[in-house]
């Protein structure tokens, strides 16, 4: 008998137990999660919202980097190249062509400027081998900064920064 009502007990613990989880989920599920949404402005313009806010400055939205007016928060879709932006740029373009993405392999990728002048600007992406540890330089690409063009100088293949 006193089994029984301890198998008793537990099977009223695991309905409550169901219950509350049951509750707990529909409360969660019921939660507003806002996701980011372009947004077409009345003047053909492009703005990114996010949880109530548009968003300025680079951005990276769905697997690519935009630049946002920091003032009108309008995506401007050929940024003025500088060493700022030429690591974005770059970093969009590589992705596209579908290099280093074996992240188990190259592990984490930063894009730095190693020269700029006012012909070029040369960016190297750098393989993180331990955390702050860049030891392995994957590919250097020189900007020509008249054509907006990124030659790899280990390839020589040829990357346009605004397609």
């Amino acid at each position: 008998m006193k089994f029984y009502e301890g198998k008793g007990k537990k099977r009223k613990s695991r309905a409550w137990l169901t219950v509350i989880a049951a509750v707990l989920m529909m409360g969660a599920m019921s939660l507003t999660a806002w996701a980011g949404e372009w947004q077409k402005q009345e003047d053909g313009a492009w703005k990114y919202e996010q949880d109530g806010e548009y968003l300025t400055g680079w951005q990276y939205i769905d697997g690519v980097w935009y630049y946002m007016d920091t003032e009108t928060a309008e995506w401007v879709s050929r940024p003025a190249l500088t060493q700022e932006s030429a690591c974005y740029l770059v970093e969009n373009a590589v992705n596209k062509t579908g290099w280093y993405d074996d992240e188990d392999l190259y592990g984490i990728l930063h894009y730095k400027v190693d020269e700029a002048n006012k012909s070029k600007i040369v960016v190297s992406i750098i393989m993180e081998t331990a955390p702050d540890e860049w030891t392995t330089t994957l590919n250097t690409f020189d900007i020509n900064r008249r054509t907006n063009v990124a030659q790899s100088q280990q390839t020589k293949l040829k990357l346009n920064l605004y397609e």
